[in-house]
């Protein structure tokens, strides 16, 4: 992929500076921090999937159990795998 970044002078000059003390063009030096955050996101992303498969994706919003469920309502939403159709067929009561 290919990307083209426009930056003021000075900043520009900031990171060239910075890509010299590391001995890399500017180019290898910003994929470097770019890989470097993927990274990151990508550990992120894999706490946030282990924290939703532990059933905390509350916390993952920074609200309370409570809190989380209240928004779901607010918005139309369950927070239950299935409606009530499917429960009822399988019971025998639909």
């Amino acid at each position: 992929m290919t990307l083209t970044l426009e930056l003021p002078p000075e900043t520009e000059a900031r990171l060239r500076r910075a890509a010299d003390r590391e001995g890399q063009t500017l180019a290898a030096w910003v994929r470097t921090l770019a890989e470097a955050e993927a990274g990151r996101q990508r550990a992120l992303d894999d706490d946030a999937c282990a924290r939703c498969q532990r059933q905390e994706p509350a916390s993952l919003l920074g609200l309370t159990r409570a809190a989380f469920l209240r928004e779901l309502g607010a918005r139309g939403l369950s927070p239950f795998q299935y409606n009530a159709a499917p429960v009822l067929a399988e019971a025998g009561l639909a």
